[in-house]
């Protein structure tokens, strides 16, 4: 019996990299978040006191997350895959969505 393939799971410069994609409208890095105490501003976290502020700018993040993840993870994984690994980025590290 054959073992099914594991994929390679995104590794924190990859995870890094989406994060700061969307922290780019606001002239952040990963790496400052990273330095704030406790991870918050103002008394909240990061992700959560930035915000996508229209749809366009959270599907512009997703699309460019799932090309890059589809890319860096091994090539060739079902898209859901890709899609669950986006989904889990965006529940630890998106940012809120104040159009919502």
């Amino acid at each position: 019996m054959e073992k099914k393939k594991k994929y390679k799971l995104p590794s924190t410069e990859l995870i890094d990299l989406l994060i700061d994609k969307e922290l780019e409208p606001y002239g952040v890095t990963c790496e400052e978040m990273r330095a704030l105490p406790e991870g918050k501003i103002n008394g909240v976290h990061w992700y959560q006191h930035y915000t996508f502020n229209t749809p366009e700018e959270y599907n512009a993040w997703k699309e460019f997350c799932i090309d890059i993840l589809s890319k860096q993870i091994t090539p060739k994984l079902h898209k859901s895959i890709v899609e669950r690994e986006f989904a889990m980025l965006d529940l630890m590290w998106g940012l809120k969505r104040s159009h919502e």
